[in-house]
């Protein structure tokens, strides 16, 4: 199984994808061309499982672009991952390090 997590913001997406070798991150713009580019980096995992908060209205267009491309994708409470943070006693804030918390996220608990 391959995790990815989402971090989304107005204009950006940073992303996290953990697979049993390696991570690999990428930063794209949360629009049409970075979806669009995010989908060719999935494609090339099997089993890929996609996670990312609903904050704002920004993960919307998102999801439902992912769904419509049979990507299987999870919306969660943002307090869940919050507090999942700290049991795991991470510290260290950065929109590259919330896109692996959201991935090792779905890896543990979902």
């Amino acid at each position: 199984m391959t995790y990815v997590g989402i971090d989304v913001s107005k204009k950006t997406l940073d992303c996290c994808v953990l697979d049993a070798d390696n991570e690999v991150y990428l930063k794209v713009q949360n629009s049409q061309g970075g979806y669009d580019e995010l989908m060719s980096l999935l494609v090339l995992y099997d089993d890929v499982h996609v996670c990312l908060e609903a904050t704002g209205s920004y993960w919307q267009s998102l999801v439902e672009f992912l769904a419509a491309n049979d990507v299987r994708v999870s919306v969660e409470n943002p307090a869940k991952i919050h507090y999942f943070a700290k049991a795991s006693m991470l510290r260290m804030k950065s929109d590259k390090r919330d896109a692996l918390l959201i991935a090792d996220y779905c890896k543990v608990m979902i």
